[in-house]
């Protein structure tokens, strides 16, 4: 074993002297491959859907496609809304709701000069064709019993009142079983509009028999319950549907548009907004992202100071700093030019590339300048330092990538992806050190720095950290007992950390606390009735079941286990069987006891 090892490591020290006659086609070919790869970038698209973390033939995909196929989009935008003042049944509050609410319903009517006012522009007022129906306070009509007549009119019919019409708006609203918590908090303070669209529910073919902006089309009658009633398709038949990708600059699109309408100096006064749902998720990750990118210049800073209080030489801050770019760079670009869409991963790998580059480039460097100073010549030193460096770093590199390829076994596309992009940006700063590295110092490579009248001897003897590492070995000699207490001591308190590791599922808790994305999620979950959902689906394997009475108790009975077996997550319910309770109580004189 030995042997194979010192073979190796004899490889290693060849490479410098084998590679330097051909410096100027690596330098042509690395300079060729990285403007091909930069031209690919424009290609770039990152996809933080929820639907790409799972392949296509999984059950759970499957599931969500033929729900769309039946119900249309479940990908809405849920717009909460704090109002200033602390009501948002006041006055100011439903005039401006209103005004919204006009806004998003007829976007195709605003005309240039309030598009304009609005910072906005035609083809951004575009995106908004994906809205298929708003819901808010001013437009959402509930089920009244006039005479012998069931009507469907607004819950608000007029947007100024007295104290006592406001009262007794409230005390109503408050009535409607399906209101509370989606509309409005229960202390009045937060209200929503709730964002219909196609969102994910676009087939590929246009002329399938349903189509998802068919299955969404509702008529003034439609309109009388809430939300989760228009889901319902009676005439529905199960059919094998393909929709098309979502692109996250749909999103972007589309929420661009919905932020200039509620960011007016009116709305603002009256307002604070919180919006959830896949498009607001996708326009804060996209946020986040970019201050990610802008934190990352600094961690770049604090490299390049680093570099220098180490090496003293510009081509020692350089060329590493050039390793972790064209490593990045290469796959990025591959990842972009294969029309792979990434996940918010990608930042991951890309801090995993910057450590590992810098890493395999510093231990090149370091023992390159240490046989500087043992007086070698550069080519020797070079010799040298592949010599004693090459293997560990390739171990260190096998070891890293079998480790990140791992994460292929998971079977989740996004984890996939991380994995292989990880293991190959890991594979890609190897072969920039062990080829294009040499090359590099070849053409500027770190000098010792010698004053006048100074030996090269020493100057050498300058260098601040080798004197360290030199008497590192005899004080851990000399206090071995302490440094293996220190050692055993973290070993165990890091094992009883794990134990306490646990698994959250919620998206939201990736972002820390204070950021607008963690923030909306934990408003609407104190305030309204959360930002997790769970639709089920049955298929009852024959038409018009739904019309016999069985079925209907049978599902109210499912619905009522459900509130109660998990009574902790849950803070409300709605199906078809609460329409016809609340329609039959209605209709009699409104009690609960006619709600059956």
């Amino acid at each position: 074993m030995t042997s194979v090892l010192t073979s190796i490591s004899h490889f290693f020290s060849l490479v410098p002297n084998a590679l330097r006659p051909y410096r100027w086609p690596i330098l042509i070919s690395a300079t060729i491959l990285s403007v091909f790869m930069a031209m690919g970038l424009s290609r770039f698209a990152m996809d933080v859907t929820m639907d790409s973390w799972f392949q296509e033939d999984d059950p759970v995909l499957q599931s969500l496609d033929e729900f769309r196929s039946q119900f249309g989009s479940d990908d809405g935008l849920y717009i909460v809304y704090e109002a200033k003042d602390g009501d948002v049944f006041s006055d100011q509050s439903l005039r401006l709701i209103d005004k919204l609410t006009e806004r998003l319903e007829n976007w195709q009517d605003l005309d240039p000069q309030t598009i304009i006012s609005l910072g906005l522009t035609q083809e951004q007022i575009d995106h908004l064709s994906h809205i298929k129906r708003v819901q808010s306070l001013t437009n959402i009509r509930i089920q009244k019993n006039t005479g012998d007549s069931l009507s469907s009119p607004r819950l608000v019919q007029q947007l100024s009142m007295n104290e006592a019409e406001r009262e007794a708006l409230k005390a109503q609203a408050m009535a409607q079983n399906n209101l509370p918590l989606f509309l409005f908090s229960k202390d009045f303070r937060f209200g929503a509009i709730m964002v219909t669209t196609d969102f994910g529910a676009v087939p590929v073919v246009d002329d399938l028999q349903a189509s998802s902006d068919d299955l969404l089309l509702v008529d003034d009658l439609d309109s009388f319950a809430d939300d989760f009633t228009a889901e319902l398709d009676l005439t529905a038949e199960v059919t094998e549907v393909k929709f098309q990708d979502m692109d996250s600059s749909l999103y972007l699109g589309f929420m661009e548009p919905i932020v200039g309408l509620y960011s007016t100096p009116e709305m603002q006064g009256q307002f604070n907004f919180y919006p959830i749902g896949g498009a607001a998720m996708v326009d804060l990750a996209w946020d986040t992202m970019i201050m990610a990118a802008v934190l990352s210049i600094g961690t770049v800073l604090i490299i390049i100071i680093l570099l220098w209080r180490l090496f003293h030489s510009v081509s020692a801050v350089l060329w590493p700093l050039v390793a972790i770019g064209l490593s990045a760079l290469y796959v990025v670009g591959a990842v972009s030019w294969m029309g792979i869409d990434t996940s918010q991963l990608i930042s991951l790998t890309v801090m995993l590339i910057v450590a590992v580059g810098v890493a395999d480039c510093v231990h090149v460097m370091s023992s390159y300048q240490y046989f500087l100073r043992k007086g070698q010549g550069h080519q020797e030193a070079l010799t040298a330092a592949y010599g004693q460096t090459g293997l560990p770093i390739l171990l260190t590199t096998i070891t890293t990538m079998a480790g990140m390829s791992a994460l292929a076994a998971t079977g989740m596309t996004q984890f996939v992806i991380f994995g292989l992009s990880s293991a190959a940006g890991v594979l890609m700063a190897f072969i920039y050190t062990m080829v294009l590295l040499p090359v590099l110092l070849d053409l500027w490579h770190p000098r010792i720095k010698v004053k006048a009248g100074e030996a090269e001897e020493e100057a050498a003897k300058r260098h601040w950290l080798q004197p360290i590492l030199d008497r590192t070995p005899a004080f851990v000699q000399r206090h071995r007992h302490l440094v293996n207490g220190v050692f055993i001591g973290t070993f165990l308190l890091c094992l009883y950390g794990a134990t306490q590791v646990k698994i959250d599922s919620n998206f939201a808790e990736l972002y820390r606390e204070g950021t607008d994305f963690r923030v909306a999620y934990d408003v609407v979950d104190a305030n309204m009735s959360g930002t997790g959902a769970v639709a089920i689906m049955v298929d009852m394997g024959t038409s018009d079941a739904l019309n016999d009475p069985q079925v209907l108790n049978t599902m109210a009975n499912l619905q009522a286990y459900v509130e109660q077996t998990y009574s902790e997550f849950v803070v409300t319910s709605n199906s078809l069987a609460d329409v016809v309770k609340e329609t039959h109580a209605t209709m009699q004189d409104g009690s609960d006891r006619y709600r059956t």
